[in-house]
């Protein structure tokens, strides 16, 4: 249980932090604690969730929706940035690259029956365990690139406001 709340509770007192150093408003910093006691709760709960395809299905459908939903809005919006702006967005993009690479397999090492791993004996008829800890190796990496690449473009954006607006 230290470990499910770990995480959770970082998010809540680190974003609180930031929100309260950043001089937020108290409605958006109520907002952002919502969003903190969800992930709590939920992580709370670690195995009241069975297996069911189908929210792979639907949820990975929609990840992938988003993910284009995100590239239309960068395309139209990219012409219109310059310098550090449009830099900034490039790189918010490559990160968003490699989250969605990391979402898809993430579904496919969960959600899929053959490398699944809710079907352990499936995985071991099938001689799928490799591609898991292939999928698990790769997950990791795209994950830090996304998160890099986030960090990259969040910086570049502020290198590009007035000095008064910088960090």
């Amino acid at each position: 249980m230290a470990m499910a709340f770990s995480v959770p509770v970082g998010i809540l007192f680190g974003v609180l932090g930031m929100l309260l150093y950043a001089e937020a408003k108290k409605s958006r910093i109520f907002h952002f604690a919502i969003v903190a006691v969800f992930i709590i709760v939920t992580m709370m709960f670690p195995s009241t969730l069975g297996y069911y395809p189908i929210m792979f299905g639907i949820l990975g459908g929609l990840i992938v929706v988003l993910f284009f939903g995100i590239l239309w809005i960068w395309a139209k919006r990219r012409p219109k940035l310059e310098g550090s702006a449009r830099t900034a967005a490039d790189l918010q993009t490559i990160s968003y690259m490699f989250f969605f690479a990391a979402a898809s397999l993430i579904c496919t090492l969960l959600g899929n029956p053959f490398t699944g791993l809710y079907f352990p004996e499936m995985v071991l008829e099938y001689s799928s365990l490799p591609y898991s800890y292939s999928f698990g190796t790769k997950i990791i990496v795209y994950l830090a690139l996304g998160w890099l690449f986030a960090l990259l473009g969040h910086y570049k954006a502020v290198q590009g406001k007035s000095k008064d607006e910088r960090l």
